[in-house]
């Protein structure tokens, strides 16, 4: 099977790393997400280009790299840094005449700066956020921390608002059935439940019902979303049912 971001070798074999270059944190996720990849964050990379902030720096293994399904690849973000402006000390007219004129260290303001991570939390439907003065992997950190599963439309930014998102709870459940031969694992992807947020991570389940033993049996499979009811045309005919949920 091919997709836009890799080639599956199966359907739990090997994928190529999407090129993330340049890409923002969101679109870098979605684009490992979809590819059947996990992903990490590495170090921030500090830059002075603004058109860089907050986009993909490094990413490892590179794009291209024939790997597990289901792998972990880390990617690092730009981080914009400010650079004080040149301090130019002020002396009043009449310093030179004094030559006694206590002397004052110069004053150089500081600048901090506030990156923010924000998402919806796909078990309670409520937007989780973390800031921190550090770097985007430590808001990052921060906003996973608050929910107990996965952080859905995520966003991110730094000295700016943080946007109100509209969540929803992640749930609901589709099937998808069919009559095999004896292959219980040959019913595989996934239907799409409607009530699931997009987003929402989707996980799929096979279930398979017994061999029949004549022609003319009736094989059902059944599964936590229902049951599959088929007249079983050979011996050794089985139903499936395919469950999935978010």
């Amino acid at each position: 099977m091919v997709n836009a971001f890799g080639y599956y070798a199966s359907a739990k074999g090997m994928v190529l790393v999407p090129n993330l270059s340049n890409l923002s944190s969101a679109a870098a996720i979605n684009a490992l997400e979809s590819s059947g990849l996990n992903y990490s964050l590495g170090p921030d990379v500090d830059t002075q280009d603004s058109n860089l902030d907050n986009l993909v720096a490094t990413q490892d293994p590179v794009a291209n790299t024939l790997v597990d399904y289901g792998a972990v690849i880390q990617f690092s973000l730009y981080n914009l840094i400010n650079v004080p402006p040149p301090f130019f000390p002020f002396f009043p007219p009449f310093f030179p005449f004094f030559p006694f004129f206590p002397f004052f260290p110069p004053f150089f303001p500081t600048f901090t700066n506030t990156y923010w991570y924000t998402g919806c939390c796909s078990t309670t439907g409520s937007q989780v956020t973390g800031t921190s003065t550090v770097d985007f992997t430590a808001a990052y950190n921060s906003m996973i921390s608050q929910c107990s599963g996965t952080v859905i439309d995520q966003q991110s930014g730094v000295n700016t608002s943080v946007p109100t998102l509209s969540c929803t709870v992640c749930s609901g459940t589709c099937s998808a059935g069919t009559l095999l031969t004896d292959n219980c694992n040959a019913l595989t992807g996934s239907c799409t439940p409607s009530s699931c947020a997009s987003g929402c991570p989707v996980t799929c389940t096979t279930y398979c019902s017994s061999a029949a033993s004549s022609p003319g049996q009736t094989v059902t499979a059944s599964g936590p979303c229902g049951s599959y009811t088929v007249t079983a045309p050979f011996p050794g005919a089985r139903a499936l049912i395919r469950c999935c949920s978010c």
